[in-house]
């Protein structure tokens, strides 16, 4: 089942983002150019497909307290993806319930937060790499909007190790109660 959501998943941004496929790829000696992404934020009150071109603008994503959301970053290189990222509050303010792929590891960086890391080995190397997560939104104790600080999402190519290229977007997080407005808002 899980593995049939993200195969959808893929399949369904692919179209937004034109339909290139993943294949396998020799990792050039220099990669000039950044890698791309698409990023889906989907679950209650929200349905958003981000680019990396709009990776220079300011969000602010509101999300219901206690309600469940799914995250998939898609990465794109000719010269290959060595690994996806995304920073997420700590485990108490956002707990992971699914994770694709299932190699992925948890990190904790801070008591306020956690890198969750997809990295792809040289040999593996494709033009594509996913990182896909299923979560729930802490709950929140007074009314109006909570916040949360932000969330990450990070994109690695393999130019010329450890000077990797790379392209992010980093988005305002805040908890709203179930009577209070939800969405992303460009800053």
């Amino acid at each position: 089942m899980k593995s049939r959501y993200l195969l959808f998943l893929i399949i369904a941004l692919s179209f937004v983002w034109g339909c290139e496929e993943c294949r396998n790829v020799s990792i050039p000696n220099t990669d000039s150019h950044d890698p791309t992404f698409v990023l889906s934020i989907n679950g209650p009150g929200i349905n958003k497909v981000f680019k990396s071109s709009e990776s220079s603008r300011s969000y602010l994503l509101t999300l219901y307290a206690g309600h469940y959301y799914v995250f998939t970053l898609i990465g794109r290189d000719n010269g290959g993806i060595s690994e996806t990222w995304v920073q997420l509050p700590a485990e108490d303010r956002m707990k992971i319930v699914r994770l694709e792929p299932e190699t992925a590891t948890i990190r904790d960086v801070s008591v306020l937060s956690r890198i969750i890391m997809s990295k792809i080995a040289q040999e593996d190397a494709s033009t594509c790499g996913t990182l896909s997560l299923k979560v729930r939104a802490g709950d929140i104790e007074n009314e109006g909007p909570h916040s949360e600080g932000h969330i990450s999402f990070k994109v690695y190519d393999y130019n010329n190790p450890p000077y990797h290229n790379s392209t992010s977007i980093s988005i305002g997080l805040q908890y709203s109660n179930s009577s209070g407005h939800v969405g992303i808002i460009e800053l």
